[in-house]
């Protein structure tokens, strides 16, 4: 749990009686590469804390699997109703339900700064990314990824990476390629 108390301590600091609630109600699991964690248009009541592997998330457009956000190591999952969550490599996760989050919420008012703040940052990734989709060429945000985070292409199929981009898989080849 070392990475979720960096994570929210970062924030704003927890007392210790906090961390023996929320470890006493949560799960550490290790599950397998391609396990869905959450699919699309379901009700789910829980959230995610990765602690070793990759997931993405995705929806459908046209029978179209098109990838959203990849989730890496010490970043939360939160699911929302419209996209499904799959594991991209056998990952370790703390399983926390929402139910124990509203009860530590209760007992513990800090603990909604953090929850906010964590809201904030998944909401300004997300415009982040819209603006790169309508402002950016595909080149451009190929760099980008290729600048901040190398290692993906490693992790990530070029299927899930060149949709991630909106674009086919030929045309991201064609992009590396020139490179």
């Amino acid at each position: 749990m070392t990475g979720l108390y960096q994570l929210f301590n970062n924030i704003h600091p927890l007392p210790a009686q906090f961390w023996n609630d929320l470890h006493a109600g949560v799960i550490e699991k290790l599950l397998p590469r391609k396990t869905i964690l959450v699919k699309q248009g379901k009700q789910y009541k829980e959230i995610f804390f990765n602690i070793k592997g990759l997931a993405r998330a995705f929806y459908y457009k046209n029978d179209t699997d098109v990838t959203s956000r990849f989730f890496r190591e010490n970043e939360l999952i939160i699911p929302v109703n419209n996209e499904n969550i799959e594991l991209s490599e056998e990952s370790t996760l703390i399983i926390m339900p929402n139910d124990l989050l509203s009860s530590l919420q209760k007992r513990y008012p800090e603990l909604n700064l953090v929850m906010r703040t964590l809201a904030e940052h998944n909401y300004i990734l997300s415009e982040e990314r819209s603006y790169a989709m309508r402002m950016r060429s595909a080149r451009e945000r190929y760099e980008d990824l290729l600048q901040s985070d190398p290692q993906i292409f490693l992790r990530v199929p070029l299927k899930h990476i060149a949709s991630y981009f909106g674009m086919k898989p030929e045309t991201l080849s064609r992009i590396r390629a020139q490179r």
